[in-house]
């Protein structure tokens, strides 16, 4: 069987609700009585352009009130489903991605998986962390033992170990600092002073003569 919401208006505008769905409670404790949560079916132009009664979006709605009391009768807008794409906007009404999070007072986004103690965040056209408004970032693994690795289609180029000491090249470092080339005769480390002349600073190179470290 289906329930059919039908609208017979013939000329929608914008952001017309043209179909609505209400749970209400009768609760008599205090502000317990009124709509606790809403889905409704809002008209929207077509993508291009065109009539608002072409297209229509999903909206779901619960108690924008702190404490979630029904007396809000929920009026505060939690995710809207894009007509056509199938996008997910929680926080804001206009998804430009499959999932696109918004938010003007709080910025928390968590991903959580316990089974497989591991979370993994992917992007086909690259990642980038950034914390505004003069924030840290944080990496934290929550574990004592646990290390921050960089890697880079998936082969390990650097680490950061539970006791703060940095591997490059290695994923075992035992000092502050401990880079690891795996080739002879080769250069190991630059520093450069001053910035307009490459000679003037000190390099680290390896060489076979174990006499000789640098």
């Amino acid at each position: 069987s289906t329930l059919r919401l039908s609208n017979s208006d013939t000329g929608l505008t914008e952001n017309q609700i043209t179909g609505q769905l209400e749970f209400y409670q009768g609760d008599t404790s205090s502000q317990g009585t009124g709509i606790t949560g809403k889905i409704a079916m809002r008209s929207v132009p077509l993508t291009g352009g065109g009539y608002f009664g072409n297209a229509a979006d999903m909206d779901f709605y619960v108690s924008g009130d702190s404490n979630g009391y029904a007396s809000n009768n929920a009026t505060l807008k939690a995710i809207t489903i894009q007509g056509g794409s199938g996008r997910v906007g929680i926080g804001t009404s206009s998804p430009s991605a499959k999932l696109h999070v918004h938010t003007t007072t709080g910025r928390d986004f968590k991903v959580d998986q316990g089974t497989a103690n591991k979370t993994i965040l992917s992007n086909d056209y690259g990642l980038t962390l950034k914390a505004g408004g003069g924030y840290n970032l944080d990496l934290d693994t929550g574990n004592a033992s646990g290390a921050v690795r960089f890697l880079d289609n998936g082969s390990e180029t650097m680490r950061i170990d539970s006791s703060g000491n940095v591997g490059i090249g290695t994923s075992s470092p035992t000092v502050p600092l401990t880079v690891n080339n795996q080739s002879d005769h080769s250069d190991v480390a630059i520093f450069h002073a001053g910035g307009g002349t490459p000679n003037r600073g000190l390099k680290i190179s390896t060489f076979s003569n174990t006499n000789s470290n640098a």
